[in-house]
């Protein structure tokens, strides 16, 4: 969390969150810390070489095989999921948030939901909460019923080769 890159220092709004919003029931892990990382509290369950699915570690031709079953059975267990932006300005934990029934908080559409390039996902109209709305984050099972019935019909080919609402 520590990149110069501005796109890295924008995810840096979850540390905050975590500080100001955590508490021991709450799981924060950070999967890019160093040696010298100081854990947060009782929630920050981060460590030194943690599983990072979506950058391998060296010519490992099987890292991209391995299935973290404890980051997904957490993720189902929460009911929100904190999804900042990654190398560029979106995630995939958002959607790994969505196929896990947790309701996904952003910091902002700028840096954690926004790759030109992926205009048609931020055309689906998901529920979210955005870090500084103002509004309270309550758990809302029909926001989740209606995010995975979103995603199964624009980002799988369960309902065919459904295209995203214009906007």
């Amino acid at each position: 969390l520590g990149d110069p890159k501005r796109q890295y220092r924008a995810r840096n709004w979850v540390l905050d969150f975590a500080k100001e919003n955590f508490t021991d029931t709450d799981i924060l892990k950070i999967s890019d810390v160093t040696a010298a990382y100081e854990p947060m509290g009782p929630y920050d369950k981060s460590e030194v070489g943690g599983y990072d699915a979506h950058h391998p570690k060296g010519d490992d031709d099987t890292y991209f095989e391995t299935f973290d079953a404890s980051y997904f059975e957490t993720m189902t267990q929460s009911n929100f999921t904190l999804c900042p932006g990654g190398d560029r300005p979106w995630s995939m934990r958002y959607y790994e948030a969505i196929m896990s029934g947790s309701i996904p908080i952003i910091g902002s559409e700028r840096f954690d939901k926004s790759a030109p390039d992926l205009w048609a996902l931020w055309r689906i109209p998901y529920k979210y909460y955005l870090r500084d709305s103002g509004e309270p984050f309550v758990y809302r099972q029909d926001w989740v019923d209606h995010n995975l019935e979103l995603f199964i019909k624009y980002q799988t080919f369960h309902e065919g080769d459904v295209h995203p609402p214009s906007q």
